[in-house]
């Protein structure tokens, strides 16, 4: 009886462990959105968009939904889309000159016209030209935040330099700057804080990724281990967490999570029965729900990561102490 004791005690300490490791690695569901498709964006309704390797535009809110475009931005909670040469919102809409870029939840719609960035406001109708870094050739819009800021790239097309910029609302286009010896800084993302990555080049001509705000200026991206010839970062939420991709010198790309410091490759945190690749983190909403992209066999398809719902760490250990008041219950018992 006692063995038995003892086996019972052991089997509730494997049981635990057992489960605290399940929930350490895997930490989301993974919804297959469908084949032959790339994301882009998610909005904080878990709603993606992106395009499809036929060359059209997609916007899944549960249901797929195609539509004609060749470039599609991130949607709003509203449903809307940036999409080259305007916007959708379940039927296209065509705005002259205007090639969208990203859209915020108050109807304001960033992209580019004329060369120079430009935001058209879907409730008035009426475009405001925001210009160009001073010497450039040509702007794009990629990200505007709920204040109205706008960040975004600005090439000299004769050298080749291209700078990431934020436009301010009454404080105009700052220039972000490079990393040491770089000459290209390419921001892809911007949450309500300020805060932008991208990618960008350094001294030796490799890409890494890369984060900037205000109080810290242009910051390198830790590296993915295993993943050390480049990475690009795709998209971030308002608590900082940031999706990208990292690449290997045979050309292997695994998504990642920086989150409170640490790099992390999405593919520890799914289920291995799945046998789904994750190639590219695009976008993670306020909810961490993110958008990604990976390969089955050699096929592309389109995913939604959905963070499961984990235990506190103090209810982990009222559990563990659970198990282990139980264990010596039954000890106690035995020898009285």
């Amino acid at each position: 009886m006692f063995a038995k004791t003892r086996r019972t005690a052991l089997a509730a300490a494997l049981l635990l462990a057992f489960a605290t490791a399940a929930q350490a690695e895997i930490l989301y569901t993974v919804t297959d959105l469908g084949a032959n498709l790339s994301t882009h964006g998610i909005n904080n309704l878990g709603h993606v968009s992106g395009w499809s390797t036929a060359g059209q535009g997609f916007f899944w809110d549960g249901a797929m939904h195609f539509f004609a475009a060749t470039t599609v931005g991130r949607p709003n909670d509203l449903g809307q889309v940036a999409i080259y040469g305007g916007y959708w919102d379940g039927s296209v809409h065509n705005i002259s000159g205007f090639n969208g870029g990203d859209i915020n939840n108050s109807g304001l719609l960033a992209g580019t016209s004329n060369a120079d960035v430009a935001v058209y406001d879907l409730g008035t109708g009426l475009m405001t030209n925001l210009g160009r870094l001073p010497g450039d050739t040509v702007a794009y819009a990629y990200a505007i935040n709920a204040s109205g800021q706008v960040a975004g790239w600005s090439l000299q097309a004769s050298t080749g330099v291209t700078r990431g910029f934020v436009h301010t609302p009454g404080s105009g286009m700052l220039d972000l700057g490079f990393l040491p010896g770089g000459n290209y800084t390419y921001p892809r993302d911007m949450n309500d804080s300020g805060q932008v990555v991208g990618y960008a080049r350094r001294a030796d001509n490799s890409v890494c990724a890369f984060s900037y705000s205000a109080g810290s200026g242009i910051t390198e991206l830790p590296t993915l281990t295993g993943y050390e010839l480049m990475s690009e970062a795709h998209g971030i939420d308002s608590a900082g967490q940031i999706v990208g991709s990292a690449q290997t010198s045979s050309g292997d790309r695994a998504a990642f999570l920086y989150s409170g410091g640490t790099m992390t490759n999405l593919n520890d945190l799914i289920d291995p029965s799945l046998r789904v690749n994750l190639t590219y983190g695009r976008g993670i909403n306020d909810n961490g729900q993110i958008a990604a992209i990976g390969l089955v066999g050699t096929v592309q398809h389109g995913y939604l990561l959905t963070p499961i719902s984990v235990p506190e760490p103090s209810t982990m250990v009222l559990l563990a102490g659970g198990f282990a008041a139980l264990a010596i219950y039954a000890l106690r018992k035995r020898r009285g």
